[in-house]
This record gives C-alpha cells, sequence and structure tokens, in this order.
C-alpha cells in the first residue's frame, strides 16, 4: 500500500533509537548476502538513480527513513543537511555515478539490478524484505509508510536541491556486489 503519510516524529525517535538501528543494520546484513547470492552485475553506474530519465522509481518505507537519518548521525554525519531534489527527477546521494550514502541505502537500492537475469529473483525478495521492514516498524512502534524516495526526503529534508550534488555523466563500468561491498 502506498502511503502519503509520513511518521516523521515516529521515524526521527527511531532514528535515535540504538535498538532499532541494530535491528534494521542485522536485516540490511542478512538482505545484502540474499542479494549476493544471486551474483548480480551493476553495469549502469547509477544511471537508475536519475529516476525520470531512467522511467524508474524508487519506493521507501517509514523504517528505512529512519535508518537513513541515523546513520548518517552514527557516521558522524551529525549537522550534516539531509538533501532532497526539488523534483523526482534524480537521487542527490549519487555523485559521480556512485552512491555516496551506500551503508544506508534502501532496499530497493539493495535489490535492483537492471541485467536481464537478476529480473526472476527481486520481486520475491523485495515483496519479503517489505515483510520484514513492516514487522521492525511495528516492533518499534513506527507506522508503516511506503512511499516515492524523492517525495519522501522532501518531506524530511533540510534543503531542496535543484541538480544533483556533481555530474553523474562519467563512463559506465561493471561493479560486482563484491567490489560494491568493498567501495561502502
Amino acid at each position: 500500500m502506498i502511503s502519503a503519510d509520513l511518521p516523521v516524529a515516529a521515524i526521527r525517535r527511531c532514528s535515535r533509537d540504538a535498538a532499532f538501528m541494530s535491528e534494521v543494520a542485522a536485516f540490511y546484513e542478512s538482505l545484502d548476502k540474499s542479494v549476493a547470492s544471486h551474483s548480480p552485475v551493476c553495469t549502469n553506474r547509477g544511471a537508475c538513480c536519475k529516476f525520470e530519465s531512467y522511467g524508474h522509481d524508487l519506493f521507501v518505507t517509514s523504517v528505512e527513513l529512519a535508518y537513513f537519518l541515523g546513520q548518517a548521525e552514527s557516521l558522524g554525519k551529525a549537522g550534516q543537511e539531509l538533501l532532497a531534489p526539488a523534483d523526482r527527477s534524480f537521487c542527490p546521494y549519487q555523485q559521480g555515478g556512485s552512491c555516496v550514502t551506500r551503508i544506508q541505502r534502501p532496499v530497493g537500492c539493495r535489490i535492483y539490478f537492471c541485467e536481464d537475469r537478476s529480473q526472476h529473483w527481486q520481486g520475491e525478495l523485495t515483496e519479503s524484505a517489505l515483510g520484514e521492514l513492516a514487522k521492525i516498524g511495528e516492533k518499534f512502534k513506527l507506522q508503516y509508510a511506503y512511499l516515492e524516495w524523492t517525495t519522501a526526503l522532501r518531506k524530511l529534508a533540510d534543503r531542496v536541491i535543484d541538480e544533483p550534488i556533481a555530474d553523474p555523466t562519467s563512463a559506465p563500468v561493471t561493479l560486482s556486489i563484491d567490489s560494491l561491498r568493498k567501495r561502502s
């Protein structure tokens, strides 16, 4: 179910809860292992992060948003502005074809690979992951919300920007899941 309501106060509360952050980190670690077991390969160097031109939407849950906020603080980025794009044309956290928030990236970013051989396993894994996120939200009394990434960022953002932080048009490279993990 897509939700327009975003429980901002509860998201901020959970982002400061160590038990919540630990549980989501463990969930993401398990999810990353599941994804890696399929040996997906990224060849488009972030083209999917240019949502409008790629014809792609990224949806996130309230649990993912809370983790995204909390992880920034735990990485010593407290006080940094939370950025949001003025529209849904791009992810503000992609720079030069690379994600600068890999450790806290949402489920859709972790699971989605555009290569044909990855298409058969992504849907089932996504549905399972969303179910697990809903359970985590229930446990920590965080209302489930599911909405488009850039819309969610605008509801939480400290600053809205009109263009990507850096030009993400560098030449495509092939990255394996292992090389992506090393870059995190």
